[in-house]
């Protein structure tokens, strides 16, 4: 009876064993999700990462990356910077590589995101033109 739940026991753990490189292989094999699938709190700690690279690269003290990263929570809770053309984003690195809509105003001390979309059309130009129309007398 032994020999019989010992045989039980190998089999469980190759069983066990064979899931674990299964489960592996998958996790492998599935690409990284790109920006926009993430979720947020894996967006901020990403942002966070890029706000402390954007400020050794321009200099900024801790006060500003302060700024930055306050600025980043609330843009995300405004549910900005959640589209892929807001953020350039590396999947392979899963790192950000750049934020194009970011501006720091230096005589205000603010940062800003500008919108980048050029689909954005004037609505002052499809309007007629005021000296269209001549009153007769």
């Amino acid at each position: 009876m032994s020999n019989y739940t010992s045989s039980n026991e190998d089999i469980s753990k190759n069983f066990i064993k064979t899931l674990e490189e299964d489960a592996n292989n998958a996790m492998k094999l599935k690409p990284p999700p790109s920006w926009n699938k993430l979720d947020k709190i894996t967006k901020k700690n990403k942002l966070f990462c890029y706000a402390e690279k954007f400020a050794l690269e321009n200099k900024y003290n801790a006060s500003e990356l302060k700024m930055l990263k306050m600025f980043f929570l609330k843009t995300l809770e405004k549910g900005k910077l959640n589209k892929i053309k807001e953020v350039n984003y590396s999947v392979e690195t899963q790192d950000i590589l750049s934020i194009p809509g970011l501006f720091f105003n230096q005589t205000t001390k603010n940062f800003t995101l500008r919108n980048m979309d050029p689909k954005h059309v004037s609505t002052l130009k499809s309007l007629p033109s005021k000296n269209g129309k001549q009153k007769i007398e």
